[in-house]
């Protein structure tokens, strides 16, 4: 489930704009669900453009759930406060929020939000370099994947897993289970996933050099998107395929298609990773100046958001330009900049990265005494690399599960040693930087990045899907029947509830008189009046046709019920429909069950229910029938 965004530096991929959050919804299993007043289409609506605005109401929603001691809501808004605070790049204390969330879901045995601050914890220890600690947090939810037997959410988890196992270089493992999770996609028809992980195959050939194959994968994941956002980052995936293999011109073409998606969709952090790419193209292509401005470009952006591994490279790469023009004390500035943030990252490949800067540096100023040192160094460190790399292949071929890894990448793989091998000797015999490049393993890869801001909206949507009737965009019958057989089943905690069963007077004439499309605009009407009527725990759903079922919990007598009812009939009489003449008038008979006794099955309950409510309809209609508390 993520959209990542490839670079050409490896050993430093990603900076995880929005990773696996997310992750895993759509379709939300049988034992949890969205609170019931859960404001998606009000926080929705501002999360991507207006994030500041979502995290001010979050928070005062936190506030007042405090107040009021409700642990629903305060999931809700903590979910919104994290979600808005990573939309507008403030990732300082989204570990605690999101620690705090998974905590107060665990005691209080929320599934859907233990799912998702996971998936928020996990991509905050993937920006931090925990790669340990994010694989523990994505491997709770493929449990709960297994536990509920949820496809979906086993093969999001999956992919997921493999992302992070692409971020630790461990790729035969990634490969493993993104071929597994891609699997149950295209199975299930799952469009945007299987997007996402053609996109991250395409991402693991790349750093295996198998550049043809990553262009191909790439390709194939446009096919499958619905969304430019995610489009771009393919698009800018296959433009650094290209200038891997020097076709500097297709990787151009793909760059400014890129580019112009990322600017028409105000896409700043595609934008920037844009701009180190292009920096990276034009100094290739020895046009110097354009990669500084695209460079400083890239560093501003970067800067601005705290990402130290892209600061990193965006440092490394200036002080390789500023020398190449000869400005040497910008140059050192910068160097001493990168060292600093070598020394925090504390990673051989980075390192490297930094000493060969560095020897390009002493290599211009002549200082053949520090030159030489800096040059033992890079080999010292390339031996390093060299052999952790071999004993990483070792290990996952050791561990390898049912994988489609198949034989021709591990003899692939097997070439790439040897030519490592050969390219470290040459750097060995002739002590200059350029060559050791040809000879590592592993070309360092810059940040992999991941599309957040559209995957939540998929999320959603999907879930929505699945509990929601169509055309009137209140509960379906599957899902108002899940909720009644919930409040049944509650042994511990029962607590009394009313079950109205309700059906339109007439709507049959309706349908024949004035067409099917007005009698929609009815069943739309119903369904509108009903739901400004109910109170905030109180559930409509319409199970067939004209026929619908309410659900009001903590009832004990028919007092409140009837109060709406009255209510709703009211409302529902008087409508706005144009096709339908002012004179028709609209009502419905209800039947009405309050229910006391815990061990009453589901079964009977509407069948005592469906009973009361024929007998109104016997009785005239435009009534309501009320059943002594006999549950």
């Amino acid at each position: 489930m993520v959209i990542c965004i490839n670079s050409t530096e490896k050993n430093f991929k990603l900076f995880v704009h929005i990773i696996l959050l997310l992750i895993f919804l759509c379709f939300t299993p049988i034992g949890f669900s969205l609170p019931s007043n859960f404001q998606i289409v009000e926080f929705e609506k501002q999360i991507d453009s207006q994030p500041m605005i979502v995290l001010k109401q979050a928070n005062n929603l936190y506030k007042d759930a405090l107040v009021s001691n409700n642990p629903e809501s305060q999931l809700k808004a903590l979910y919104y406060i994290c979600y808005a605070k990573i939309n507008s790049s403030e990732y300082d204390d989204i570990d605690g929020l999101a620690k705090k969330g998974l905590k107060l879901a665990v005691k209080t045995k929320n599934v859907y939000f233990q799912i998702e601050f996971y998936s928020l914890l996990s991509e905050v220890e993937s920006l931090k370099g925990n790669f340990s600690q994010a694989l523990g947090y994505v491997n709770k939810n493929l449990q709960l994947g297994y536990s509920l037997g949820e496809e979906k959410i086993i093969g999001e988890a999956l992919s997921d897993r493999g992302y992070i196992y692409n971020l630790r270089e461990e790729d035969g493992l990634a490969i493993a289970d993104v071929q597994s999770a891609l699997d149950i996609f295209l199975k299930t028809g799952d469009k945007d996933n299987i997007s996402q992980n053609y996109n991250l195959l395409g991402i693991i050939n790349q750093d295996l050099k198998d550049y043809e194959s990553a262009i191909n994968y790439f390709k194939e994941s446009i096919t499958y998107m619905d969304s430019e956002y995610d489009l771009t980052a393919s698009i800018y995936n296959i433009a650094t395929a290209y200038m891997e293999i020097d076709d500097l011109s297709n990787a151009l073409e793909y760059f400014k298609k890129a580019e112009n998606i990322a600017k028409k969709n105000d896409d700043k952090i595609t934008l920037a990773f844009i701009s180190f790419g292009l920096a990276k193209l034009y100094k290739r292509q020895s046009v110097i100046i354009k990669a500084l401005k695209y460079s400083k470009i890239a560093l501003e952006y970067f800067d601005h958001v705290k990402d130290e591994v892209m600061i990193f490279n965006c440092h490394v790469l200036l002080s390789n330009l500023t020398i190449e023009v000869e400005n040497l004390k910008q140059a050192k500035i910068y160097l001493d900049k990168a060292q600093l943030q070598s020394k925090v990252m504390k990673l051989p490949a980075r390192e490297l990265k930094f000493s060969q800067a560095l020897l390009a540096y002493h290599i211009q100023r002549e200082d053949w005494k520090l030159a030489y040192q800096t040059q033992t160094k890079i080999l010292t460190l390339s031996d390093l690399i060299h052999q952790q790399a071999k004993e990483k292949i070792t290990n996952e071929l050791k561990i390898k599960f049912n994988t489609k890894f198949h034989k021709s990448k591990n003899e692939y793989l097997y070439k790439q040693n040897e030519l490592q091998k050969t390219a470290i000797a040459q750097a060995t015999s002739k002590q200059y930087y350029l060559n050791s490049l040809v000879g590592l393993g592993f070309s360092l890869l810059l940040m992999t990045y991941l599309g957040y801001k559209q995957q939540i909206k998929i999320k959603q949507k999907l879930y929505k899907m699945t509990i929601t009737d169509p055309l009137t965009n209140v509960a379906n019958r599957r899902y108002i029947l899940r909720k009644l057989n919930h409040l049944l089943k509650r042994r511990k905690n029962f607590k009394p509830f009313a079950l109205i069963m309700i059906d339109l007077d007439y709507f049959k004439k309706i349908n024949d008189n004035y067409g099917h499309n007005v009698g929609n605009d009815v069943l739309i009407h119903f369904a509108e009046c009903a739901t400004t009527c109910l109170e905030e725990y109180s559930r409509v759903g319409r199970i067939g046709g004209e026929e619908w079922l309410i659900l009001m919990p903590n009832v004990t007598t028919s007092t409140p019920v009837m109060q709406i009812l009255d209510k709703l009939r009211e409302r529902f009489a008087i409508h706005q429909i144009d096709s339908l003449p002012e004179d028709c008038k609209l009502s419905f008979s209800g039947g009405v069950v309050l229910c006391k006794d815990k061990k009453v099955s589901l079964d009977n309950i509407l069948i005592e229910v469906d009973k009361a409510m024929y007998q109104a309809k016997a009785e005239g209609r435009d009534r309501d029938i009320y059943l002594l508390p006999k549950y």
